[in-house]
């Protein structure tokens, strides 16, 4: 790329910093601690991958967290570009490009998450990465390289943006097959992009397998499974039926389950021996649950009504609670960049 055009992205990049550069330090939230100490002390969390962990250590170089949140814009300024240089006249790129920048970071939640020291800037990257491969004919190899890394790390990050990835393939592929004929979507775009897909679905349980944590997508699965029916009802509709001829440890306490299942100490997921104890009576009960059409119509009336909701809401002020003395973020930033506290403290934040 010219000086220039890499100049360009720069200054696009800065701008959807806006949030962070107000804030007077990058957004913080409560996964944001987790995800630090993961990168920092090599660990792979129980719930969650370890590659933003890694990308928050290594993009800030363990020294300053702004420039973990300027990496993070600077690859979404970067795929922007290329949508932008695709679609648009040479003479008016530099100034819509410039300007889309800033009516995003005004008028979208845009700056506030690319601001944020948490991996969900990933899923619209992941989603222009597939874009700009599907769509986009005759890019450079080099482009097809930068744009491929981009969309196998995007998954890596985090195990929702993988299985979206998922989503939207099997739907294009569904697309291909009845339209092929018309040549809208190239086959080879599709097979490539399914090939990144799969490179990173093995790449998550092969990196844990690695680090002794045997080979697996994650160990917490079945815990945030539970957490979704405890609050969907069906549990307790479930255990009222089922406890009189089950021995689970759960029914000693189905009459008084909290609906922040997975965090509150007060929890049968913690009274009964945590994460990795329930395991096995959790998949127990899910196999009676989801077999059963009484309760599988429950899951799935509130599955809609959930993704019906979750579609027409629009909220970014959630990301941005104090997190103050004691929280998990403040605790580790003061152990893994004491240097930073002080400005932590200072911001409008905090």
């Amino acid at each position: 790329m010219k000086l220039r055009t890499l100049l360009l992205i720069l200054i696009a990049a800065v701008i959807t910093c806006f949030v962070g550069f107000y804030n007077n330090f990058p957004i913080v939230f409560p996964d944001t601690g987790t995800y630090i100490s993961s990168g920092f002390a090599n660990y792979v969390p129980i719930d969650r991958p370890i590659f933003y962990g890694w990308f928050l250590r290594h993009a800030s170089l363990a020294e300053s967290l702004w420039l973990a949140i300027l990496a993070q814009a600077l690859i979404l300024a970067l795929l922007l570009y290329y949508f932008f240089r695709q679609f648009v006249e040479a003479r008016y790129r530099a100034a819509l490009y410039l300007g889309f920048a800033f009516f995003c970071t005004l008028f979208t939640g845009l700056s506030v998450h690319v601001s944020t020291l948490m991996p969900d800037i990933f899923a619209p990257m992941m989603m222009l990465s597939l874009g700009l491969l599907l769509l986009v004919p005759g890019l450079k190899v080099r482009d097809q390289a930068v744009i491929g890394i981009i969309l196998f790390y995007s998954m890596a990050v985090h195990y929702a943006h993988l299985f979206t990835a998922y989503l939207i393939l099997g739907a294009v592929s569904l697309l291909w097959l009845l339209y092929r004929k018309r040549g809208l979507i190239r086959l080879r775009a599709l097979l490539l992009c399914w090939g990144v897909v799969l490179l990173s679905s093995l790449l998550i349980p092969a990196t844990n397998w690695a680090m002794g944590e045997g080979f697996g997508l994650s160990k917490g699965g079945h815990v945030f499974l539970m957490q979704r029916l405890v609050h969907w009802g069906v549990i307790e509709e479930y255990l009222a039926e089922a406890c009189p001829e089950k021995g689970y440890r759960f029914c000693a306490y189905k009459d008084s389950i909290p609906l922040d299942f997975i965090w509150d100490p007060e929890s049968p997921l913690h009274k009964t021996g945590g994460w990795l104890e329930n395991k096995q009576e959790y998949q127990a009960i899910f196999g009676d649950v989801l077999t059963d059409w009484t309760y599988l119509r429950i899951i799935l009336a509130r599955s809609f009504e959930t993704s019906l909701e979750l579609f027409f809401s629009f909220d970014v002020g959630d990301t941005t609670a104090p997190a103050l003395d004691g929280s998990s973020p403040f605790e580790t930033i003061k152990m893994r960049l004491p240097e930073q506290l002080r400005r932590y403290r200072f911001s409008r934040q905090s």
